[in-house]
């Protein structure tokens, strides 16, 4: 748990997470303190191409994902990058989960913001982390919803460091700025 504890996430903080499944699973937690959070939304909103609604590193060019990320890197966010190997993609995420739950609940985060999928996989969310709030005696610590990446452009920080920490290499380099800390969690 020292690992876990020695993230740091300002009081009040909204946490959004986005994930990448592409070599072991990663979860993203982009991090923003509520002063600075209508100003990240509106940057990254700036970002858009004409007749884009949302960033999504995948679908982006090389070139584009340079230069969003350097956008992203003079925002006042900070990711904290969960990564699960050996297990299921449902148990990884579940174990991520509690982890970030077990985050907010310490550093007194308040609201926790995670990228809508399916019907199943949102109802799992909700009752895991319904359930570690409970295990951990903090039924109502935090808020906590599901977005589209449309709806949420702090999303869309998550996302891109996902995928840059799946892809390696000189992504991780230029990504590094956003990372506050990675945790390796061990099933």
């Amino acid at each position: 748990m020292a690992e876990i504890e020695a993230a740091s996430f300002p009081r009040d903080a909204r946490v959004f997470v986005d994930e990448s499944k592409a070599r072991g699973y990663i979860l993203a937690a982009a991090v923003v303190s509520p002063g600075s959070l209508k100003a990240a939304q509106s940057e990254l909103r700036r970002l858009l191409r004409p007749g884009q609604s949302r960033l999504h590193f995948t679908s982006e060019s090389d070139s584009s994902r340079r230069r969003l990320l350097a956008a992203m890197c003079d925002l006042k966010v900070r990711v904290t990058v969960y990564r699960v190997r050996g297990l299921r993609e449902k148990e990884a995420r579940r174990l991520c989960l509690f982890a970030v739950t077990e985050l907010m609940v310490l550093q007194r985060a308040s609201e926790l913001v995670l990228e809508s999928a399916d019907v199943g996989v949102n109802a799992a969310d909700r009752a895991t982390i319904s359930r570690r709030l409970s295990d951990l005696g903090e039924r109502r610590a935090f808020a906590f919803r599901h977005e589209r990446p449309k709806d949420e452009p702090l999303l869309w920080v998550a996302d891109a460091v996902a995928w840059c920490s799946q892809a390696g290499g000189d992504w991780m380099r230029r990504c590094a700025p956003l990372v506050q800390q990675r945790i390796d969690l061990a099933p």
